[in-house]
């Protein structure tokens, strides 16, 4: 049988303003600034000759006054005209219709299920749902600011497929971001960070020994994080465990917590990489001024500790084994006490903010996401029985 890769890629837009992704495209702009003709042209030329690519894609936007249909209108008569056509490979879009169908379905069995195109976490409940709709055993899943620039990209993608088809209790793969010249040295650390005592200074030190932690094995089978713009999700994992749309920042680190409700876990390979490129000056540049993002980091880890000792009470598991899972990122922030957390993170925010955040946000949004998360599996399967779904995706080219 012929080997048929599935690919999903998100692209984010907005109008006027955006405070929720870090390298969306400007409709005004669009398709001038947009990325994702690049990562295509990329997966064209390294795709194996004797393999078939169905290639999915769905978009995030920020403003309510961008209806879907106008963005399908631009996505599809701007890539019918750019993508090449090519022997064994699809282009299909996943618009306004295939949304409004996952919402009445959704209504319709009375499940606590969020379908939506705004923040990460939804976004990437859509790329899992494909996962299920098309009944994919394995799925690639990338972001549009990435570049396929490894001639074995495909190849070591198949060698992940046999891996996982013989590790249940792993749910998919993440691999690693590199530099223009195939070096995953991206975290660029000031000269004063290891003098920083404040934890929330000392992120870049703790990334880049995650790096080499990364570096030293050829197969992590337990990585204490994954880069959310390159992975391989099985679909056991994608009909389980959903993404959080409550976490502000990092949904992708998020999610192998997420995963540990389900007793599963993801792997990391890494001579499985992807040319990271976001648009702009710098690698690290982003549409979201960097206060916020330290802002949002802190939250992020005082909602996922908490999420932490939930799952506690639901499962087995004890929090410090979850923390010497993630260890050494994200983990230290994870096992320290919250007080810790609040106090160095009022550099960013005051502490009386984080204290309200802690008490009143962080209870409520956990609340509404374990209702989903015990309804994911349910809504998952019934899905994927749904004949109209898969047809209401767009074939482009």
């Amino acid at each position: 049988m012929q080997q048929k890769f599935v690919v999903t890629i998100p692209m984010y837009v907005y109008n006027t303003e955006n405070n929720l992704y870090d390298h969306p495209t400007r409709l005004t702009s669009f398709p001038q600034d947009e990325t994702c003709s690049r990562l295509l042209t990329s997966l064209l030329r390294h795709k194996p000759e004797d393999s078939n690519l169905d290639i999915i894609l769905l978009y995030g936007r920020t403003d309510e006054d961008i209806e879907n249909q106008q963005i399908d209108r631009l996505f599809i008569e701007h890539f019918q005209k750019t993508m090449p056509a090519k022997d064994g490979v699809t282009l299909s879009l996943l618009g306004a219709d295939f949304i409004t169908q996952l919402e009445s379905l959704a209504k319709a069995g009375f499940l606590e299920i969020e379908i939506s195109n705004k923040r990460y976490g939804n976004i990437r409940n859509l790329q899992l749902l494909i996962q299920s709709i098309l009944r994919t055993p394995y799925q690639i899943n990338l972001d549009d600011d990435e570049i396929v620039i490894d001639s074995q990209f495909f190849s070591v993608a198949k060698e992940l497929e046999d891996f996982l088809a013989t590790h249940n209790e792993i749910g998919g793969v993440g691999g690693l971001y590199v530099d223009a010249k195939g070096s995953p040295n991206i975290v660029s650390i000031s000269q004063n960070v290891s003098k920083e005592k404040n934890f929330f200074k000392q992120k870049e030190q703790l990334m880049q020994k995650l790096i080499d932690l990364f570096k030293q094995q050829t197969l992590t089978s337990v990585a204490p994080t994954v880069f959310g713009g390159l992975t391989m999700t099985t679909k056991r994992i994608a009909e389980q465990v959903c993404y959080d749309s409550y976490i502000p920042r990092g949904e992708d680190i998020d999610y192998l917590i997420n995963a540990q409700f389900k007793q599963l876990s993801f792997a990391m390979r890494n001579d499985w990489n992807i040319l990271h490129k976001p648009p702009g000056k710098s690698l690290g540049s982003s549409h979201i001024p960097t206060k916020e993002k330290q802002i949002r980091d802190v939250q992020r880890f005082l909602y996922e500790k908490a999420k932490i000792n939930k799952l506690m009470e639901v499962t087995a598991i004890k929090p410090e084994d979850v923390y010497r899972l993630l260890q050494p990122y994200p983990g230290p922030y994870l096992e320290a006490p919250f007080d810790k957390l609040i106090a160095d993170g009022s550099i960013y925010v005051a502490e009386s903010e984080l204290h309200a955040f802690l008490d009143k946000e962080v209870a409520q949004h956990l609340q509404t996401f374990m209702k989903m998360l015990n309804s994911w599996s349910q809504f998952s399967k019934r899905i994927s029985n749904e004949k109209k779904l898969r047809e209401s995706l767009m074939r482009i080219v």
